[in-house]
């Protein structure tokens, strides 16, 4: 039996994924989006799916495998109700001097001043 033989009461996720399948077979470049549509099918791309891509496009799992892996919007576990990302900012915002202390007004490392009397009490002194 070929896997693209399940009938419809695997559920009618397959059945959408085998019409993405159809509609993309024999198409160049066609990985991406297939596993694209498979995973707002899915939620996420479980082997199965994988291996369903895999047939249904004739490409070596191998190959799917990698791509699903090699990009980070491809998720191959369930993802959780909530999703946690943390934001990182550039340097210069970093920098800012919003959180120094009251009374900070010069960085340690200014061109200005460098002596060890320039850094504000409580850093340590390299």
């Amino acid at each position: 039996m070929n896997a693209l033989e399940i009938t419809a009461e695997a559920g009618p996720e397959w059945t959408r994924l085998d019409a993405v399948l159809e509609e993309w077979r024999g198409r160049k470049g066609a990985v991406i989006p297939v596993l694209q549509r498979a995973q707002a099918i899915f939620g996420y791309l479980p082997p199965e799916v994988l291996r369903r891509v895999a047939t249904g496009l004739r490409a070596p799992l191998g190959r799917v495998f990698g791509v699903a892996t090699f990009y980070s919007q491809f998720y191959l576990t369930r993802r959780g109700r909530h999703i946690v990302r943390r934001r990182t900012t550039a340097s210069p915002a970093r920098w800012s001097t919003a959180w120094a202390p009251a009374g900070w007004r010069r960085w340690p490392w200014s061109t200005s001043r460098r002596s060890v009397k320039s850094y504000p009490r409580g850093w340590p002194r390299c």
